[in-house]
């Protein structure tokens, strides 16, 4: 699924974040507002993911993550 949303990503020029932990994950995703939208859209559409929550929605000036097509990292290992 990650190299899967890594291709898409770089395809559409999407750039962020994947955390996960004990079964969770919060997901940065950066690029053009409609782009953005359009891969929310398909995450909420899959039926792997459930319980969605958006936790900020808002315009960003400079990419926190921009040599990153989906950095990821496992906090539940040490």
């Amino acid at each position: 699924l990650l190299a899967q949303s890594r291709e898409r990503n770089a395809a559409q020029d999407i750039t962020g974040l994947l955390l996960y932990h004990n079964g969770g994950f919060v997901q940065v995703l950066e690029g053009e507002e409609t782009t953005v939208r359009r891969v929310f859209s398909s995450i909420l559409r899959d039926e792997r993911h459930h319980s969605v929550i958006t936790v900020i929605e808002e315009p960003i000036s400079e990419r926190a993550f921009p040599n990153w097509r989906m950095a990821f990292r496992d906090l539940s290992t040490p």
